[in-house]
């Protein structure tokens, strides 16, 4: 779970806003162990390139799975999940309705 997640809960503090740089080098790091990663969809949707680590993500075959996201919108998930579904990749989530408002 993580770094990219708007809502820590028992997480470690991360570096929710590292560059698309930064992400793939710890996905370099991470190499082919990583298997799915949760990701904040209003984080991504925020970003100066919305959703270019969730599209890093796919473009390595590693499943998003959104979550730790208090602040999401519909549109947020939507955007998100137009992602996959053009990469016609699976998404998961992590916690879901654990934090719902």
């Amino acid at each position: 779970e993580g770094p990219i997640v708007e809502s820590l809960g028992g997480l470690p503090c991360s570096d929710t806003e590292m560059s698309l740089c930064d992400f793939e080098k710890l996905l370099d790091m991470l190499g082919p162990a990583l298997k799915v990663m949760t990701i904040s969809p209003s984080l991504e949707a925020q970003c100066s390139n919305p959703f270019a680590k969730l599209k890093a993500l796919l473009a390595r075959g590693v499943r998003p799975a959104l979550g730790h996201d208090t602040a999401c919108s519909l549109e947020d998930i939507a955007a998100a999940l137009q992602h996959t579904l053009a990469d016609g990749s699976p998404l998961h989530v992590t916690h879901a309705f654990n934090v719902q408002r």
